[in-house]
C-alpha cells in the first residue's frame, strides 16, 4: 500500500480520536460551569466536535471505498472509525439530556 494512504487512514483515526478528547474537555466544561454562556459555548463545541467526528468517518468510509488495498481488513478499520465517532456522539447525547 502507497504511504500516503497509509498516512490518511493513521491520520483521520487519529482526527477522530481528537475530535472524542476534546468533546469530553467540553463536555467536563459543561457539567462544570455554572454560568449560561460557558455552558452555551461549551454546548455548541461539542455540537461542532459530533459534526467533524461525523465527516471524519464519512471521508474513511469513502477512502475504504476507494481504496484497494490497506494496512489492516477494511472492517477492522471502519469499525475502529465508527467506535471512536461514538465517543463524541455519546457525549453530546448527554448533553441533550443535561440541557
Amino acid at each position: 500500500m502507497p504511504e500516503d494512504i497509509q498516512v490518511k487512514f493513521y491520520r483521520y483515526l487519529k482526527d477522530l480520536s481528537v475530535q472524542g478528547l476534546e468533546s469530553a474537555r467540553q463536555f467536563k466544561a459543561f457539567i462544570k460551569s455554572k454560568d449560561a454562556d460557558e455552558r452555551k459555548s461549551a454546548s455548541i463545541n461539542m455540537i461542532a466536535c459530533k459534526a467533524g467526528a461525523k465527516k471524519i468517518l464519512a471521508n474513511v468510509t469513502r477512502e475504504l471505498c476507494l481504496t484497494f488495498v490497506t494496512p489492516f481488513d477494511r472492517e477492522d478499520i471502519q469499525n475502529l472509525a465508527a467506535e471512536l465517532y461514538k465517543i463524541p456522539k455519546t457525549i453530546d447525547k448527554a448533553r441533550e439530556h443535561l440541557e
